[in-house]
């Protein structure tokens, strides 16, 4: 379509400025648009590192955050680099570690540009560029503060350096993928799938006609690849133990045959990128040609893997589907190509600077009208003084239970104190289908306080609190009020 290679780096360049301005221009909002559970996660877990490093923290607010330390997910690296950045700016600003996820994420985005240039055309690689930096879904979820943003940019990488290994096979060219393709499985370990999905496919395709060519690169590759996220999993599983309850209820088998685990994994597909790129994806494979076409469609079979083996997070949490938009993003690019290879056949002098600006605009366009609503600054100043008036009146106490929105990490965060949470009712649901028993209100209120010693119950998310009504007679009938207002009730739990 463009007219020369400098119109296309000089669209790519602005594709990329653009993407990191839209991102930058809401990066110092509370973390609210986007999983707020798993940024606030992040986020006290980042205070913990920097409250312990720092001389200018106060004791009182150390031992507090000390009780709030969330569990161990997976590796802490991305609050590693907020903690380290928060001593750079002598702050902790909640807006730094969403920058670097986004940084993260452009350049996931440069390697996917590269990489769709290997396996397709210039153009079919500005069309990818596009649709990955302005995905709707992916511009709240590329600023959040969690590790996904950083896993994508590892399985871009791994991707990237694969067809480079089998393109010219070398010792050092197979470290380079087994390492990047190694640590992107060490960030988490879902992207395993598409990344030996797409080693698998080219490796098959390379030993075809060449039957001396041996395993050894194979075993290699699987062998550097998946040392690191082996030696973290054997420890926090059989010596330390911290990573036991994550891994339980990841694979229900009994899911695979039920229909609402089927359209759950649809409802999320639908979510992150719509059924219509879906649709032109398959079009764009169809597109490709002998090895191209077979590494993209292994990274589509991994991709189908994965989602049968976290069955329970493939149908309810759409940010496990986030590898699938680089995924998409070079299968489309091959359609795209097309499209644009079409409308050059009208071309006349002004042509080109309108096809620069067409693809430009529209990408930025649609993007832009379907990013999620963000709370206004009012609601956030009101959200922080609410919290931080409940960790007041009970003086930032870590003798809590807490029914609260999003796990009450948010509470905790900005309220600094520490408790238990009481689940909700979906977190009641959850607990059936993975095969546990249902507790009474009563049963659950003595097993939190006997573990918390807890002296308040602190309710900000009244909807689920009313409608949980044995809750609310327990409550009622049994502790006081010291505290009410629109947005919360504290009962004493200290007179009984």
């Amino acid at each position: 379509m463009f007219a020369s290679p400098v119109a296309t780096w000089i669209l790519v360049g602005l594709l990329f400025i653009t993407a990191l301005t839209v991102r930058l221009y809401r990066i110092s909002e509370l973390p609210l648009d986007f999983h707020p559970t798993r940024q606030y996660h992040s986020a006290l877990i980042a205070r913990f590192c920097y409250f312990e490093t720092s001389k200018a923290i106060p004791q009182w607010r150390k031992d507090i955050s000390r009780s709030q330390r969330p569990g161990v997910l997976e590796p802490p690296l991305m609050e590693i680099i907020a903690c380290a950045a928060y001593h750079i700016a002598g702050e902790e600003r909640l807006s730094i570690p969403r920058a670097v996820s986004s940084i993260f994420w452009l350049i996931g985005g440069a390697f996917l540009y590269l990489l769709a240039r290997r396996i397709a055309t210039p153009d079919a690689a500005v069309f990818s560029a596009a649709f990955y930096l302005f995905l709707p879904f992916g511009i709240p979820a590329s600023t959040s503060f969690q590790p996904d943003p950083l896993m994508v940019m590892f399985l871009i990488l791994s991707l990237w350096a694969i067809p480079g290994y089998f393109l010219a096979p070398s010792t050092g060219r197979l470290i380079v993928a087994g390492a990047l393709s190694g640590f992107a499985m060490f960030i988490k370990p879902m992207c395993l799938f598409p990344i030996y999905g797409a080693f698998l496919a080219s490796f098959i395709n390379r030993l075809r006609g060449r039957p001396h060519w041996s395993t050894p690169h194979l075993f290699g590759f699987l062998l550097l690849s998946s040392l690191p996220v082996l030696i973290f999993y054997t420890y926090g599983l059989f010596v330390e133990g911290f990573l036991r309850a994550q891994v339980q209820g990841r694979f229900l088998p009994h899911l695979l045959g039920e229909q609402m685990y089927w359209k759950g994994w649809l409802d999320q597909v639908e979510r992150v990128i719509g059924y219509a790129p879906i649709l032109g994806a398959f079009i764009g494979i169809a597109l490709l040609q002998g090895v191209r076409r077979r590494f993209v469609a292994g990274l589509w079979l991994g991709y189908g893997v994965f989602g049968m083996v976290f069955t329970y997070h493939a149908h309810t949490h759409d940010y496990y589907h986030l590898q699938l938009i680089p995924i998409v993003a070079l299968s489309l690019g091959p359609l795209g190509a097309v499209a644009l290879d079409g409308l050059g056949k009208f071309r006349t002098r002004w042509y080109t600077s309108t096809g620069l600006v067409t693809v430009f605009g529209l990408a930025v366009l649609f993007s832009l009208l379907h990013l999620p609503a963000s709370p206004s600054r009012s609601d956030s100043a009101y959200f922080v003084t609410t919290h931080q008036e409940i960790g007041e009146i009970i003086e930032h106490s870590t003798k809590t239970i807490l029914l609260s929105p999003h796990y009450g990490k948010p509470l905790q965060y900005h309220g600094e104190l520490a408790g238990a949470w009481w689940p909700s009712r979906g977190d009641l649901r959850a607990r059936r289908l993975s095969g546990h028993k249902d507790l009474t209100a009563d049963q659950w209120f003595e097993s939190l306080r006997a573990k918390t010693s807890a002296d308040y119950f602190i309710v900000t998310d009244l909807p689920e609190f009313y409608a949980q009504r044995d809750l609310v007679q327990l409550l009622t009938e049994r502790f006081p009020v010291i505290a009410r207002s629109a947005r919360y009730v504290i009962f004493d739990l200290r007179g009984t």
